[in-house]
C-alpha cells in the first residue's frame, strides 16, 4: 500500500511548486479513504486535485483520487495543506542555521532508558523482525525503545539513508517521508506492546513541520496517548532533539486496532525460483 506519508508528501510538494514564495508547514484534517494497493487493483492513473480553501492563510484542499471502470471517482487520500510566506531570512542565501532553528519545545520528554520488553530481552530494532512492524530497510528508523507505559512511548531514532534511485518520485525534499512514517510506526509499536494486536493508520487532525530531518540525523520520537479504546488509538506525537526542541508534530493521529490485522505483520519468507 502507498504509505500515508508518501501521499501527504506528494500533496505538500505540489502545493509548494504551485505557490512560489510560500513554504509547506503542515496539514490538517488528513483522511484515508481507500488506500492505493500495489496489486491487480491498482488503477492505471491516479490524480492529485488541489483547490484553494482559504485565501487568507493559503490553505489548499488536496485530494488524491482515481476513476473506476465506470468513470466514477474513487477517493484515496485527502488533507488540507497549510502554506505560509517564506520568511525574509529563508529567502536570503546562507540562512540554513536560522531555517533549522526549532520554534517549539517539548517539555514532557522522558529519557529514561528501560531497554527491555516483557520477557526481559533487548528490544533494539527488533520491532522490524518480530511481527511488530512490516517496514523494509528504507523505513527502518527506530533504533531503540527507551520507555513505554499505558500513556506514553519514547523512541530513539535515526533518519534512514535512502539512495536517490530508491526514493523514486517520493523523494526527500519538501518533506522526508522516510522520517515522517515513524509517526505512525510509533503508534503501531505502542498498540502491539499494549494489546498484542495489529493496527493501521486512518487519519490525523493536524501535522506541523518546523524542520525537515535529513538522512543520518539522530532524534527522538515521543508519543502521548489522547484516547485508547479496544478498536482505536488517538495520540499526539513529537519529533525532537535531546533538549526537547521540536522538529515536527502530528496531533490527533488515529489508528484502527484489530486482531484480524495481525497476519499483515508476520515476516514473509522470500521465495526463490530456479530459472
Amino acid at each position: 500500500m502507498l504509505p500515508t506519508v508518501c501521499a501527504t508528501g506528494w500533496m505538500a510538494s505540489a502545493c509548494e511548486a504551485l505557490n512560489p514564495g510560500y513554504q509547506y508547514v503542515g496539514y490538517q484534517n488528513y483522511r484515508l479513504f481507500k488506500g492505493l494497493i500495489f496489486d491487480s487493483s491498482l488503477p492505471e492513473s491516479v490524480m492529485l486535485e488541489l483547490l484553494p480553501a482559504d485565501s487568507a492563510e493559503l490553505i489548499v484542499k488536496a485530494s488524491i483520487y482515481s476513476l473506476n471502470a465506470k468513470g466514477l471517482r474513487i477517493n484515496h487520500y485527502g488533507a488540507d495543506v497549510l502554506l505560509q510566506l517564506k520568511s525574509q531570512a529563508n529567502l536570503q542565501a546562507g540562512s540554513q542555521s536560522e531555517e533549522r532553528q526549532p520554534r517549539f519545545h517539548y517539555g514532557a520528554f522522558n529519557i529514561q532508558d528501560m531497554g527491555i520488553d516483557e520477557q526481559g530481552a533487548s528490544i533494539d530494532q527488533k520491532v522490524y523482525d518480530n511481527g511488530t512492524l512490516f517496514h523494509g530497510p528504507s523505513f527502518q528508523g527506530i533504533q531503540r525503545i527507551l520507555n513505554k507505559s499505558a500513556s506514553k512511548l519514547t523512541l530513539a531514532c535515526i533518519a534512514p539513508n535512502v539512495d536517490p534511485q530508491s526514493q523514486c518520485q517520493f523523494n526527500i525534499g519538501v518533506t522526508n517521508p522516510f522520517v515522517d512514517d515513524l509517526f505512525y510506526q510509533a503508534m503501531l509499536v505502542w498498540v502491539r506492546l499494549q494489546t498484542g494486536f495489529g493496527s493501521l493508520p486512518s487519519g490525523a487532525q493536524r501535522a506541523e513541520q518546523m524542520s525537515v530531518i535529513q538522512p543520518g540525523e539522530k532524534f527522538y520520537l515521543s508519543l502521548d496517548v489522547v484516547e485508547h479504546t479496544p478498536v482505536r488509538l488517538i495520540a499526539d506525537l513529537t519529533l525532537h532533539n535531546e533538549q526537547g526542541f521540536v522538529y515536527a508534530r502530528l496531533l490527533g493521529a488515529q489508528v484502527t486496532i484489530s486482531e484480524q490485522l495481525n497476519h499483515l505483520f508476520q515476516p514473509k519468507q522470500a521465495q526463490v525460483s530456479v530459472v
